[in-house]
């Protein structure tokens, strides 16, 4: 399991929350709702049920990368941060996680969805089921589509008053 690793300053404006991951848990086993799990501690099925509210659909075998922006929109601040428009330089998940900030992540990579927890680089998705360090991740070096950041993921505290 990823480990916690918290700071916040009392009585100031600013808190430091660093990226953590859950396990996958769930009857749902596609990647869109595991990644959701992950991200927000809940079970594969109720990250499913998030999604057909989303969408109008009665059951969740894939999704647009839309769909789950909008999803990550109802139940935490996004905030979008990559996307890529041109093929020349592309970036893969061990670039994205050596060269972008602390936080948790929602990753679009060629065909799939995974969760991402910098700085301890811990990947999770339905395929590992429990964080995995991302140099065991068989598909880090694949091209990353579009990439969010959660910024409110901890109920109770604010993170920009």
């Amino acid at each position: 399991m990823a480990q916690t690793n918290r700071s916040f300053v009392v009585g100031m404006l600013s808190a430091r929350v660093v990226g953590m991951l859950h396990p996958t848990i769930g009857s749902n086993r596609f990647c869109g709702p595991a990644v959701l799990a992950s991200v927000f501690g809940v079970d594969t099925g109720t990250a499913a049920a998030w999604i057909r509210d989303v969408t109008g659909k009665t059951k969740v075998f894939g999704v647009y990368a839309d769909d789950l922006a909008a999803t990550l929109r109802q139940h935490g601040r996004v905030e979008e941060v990559y996307r890529q428009l041109f093929r020349r330089h592309p970036l893969t998940l061990e670039r994205l996680a050596a060269t972008y900030p602390s936080g948790t992540y929602v990753v679009n990579l060629t065909g799939h969805y995974v969760a991402l927890a910098l700085p301890e680089a811990d990947v999770c998705d339905n395929l590992t089921v429990y964080p995995l360090a991302l140099t065991r991740y068989r598909q880090r070096r694949k091209h990353v589509k579009r990439a969010w950041i959660i910024h409110n993921l901890h109920a109770g505290i604010n993170l920009n008053p």
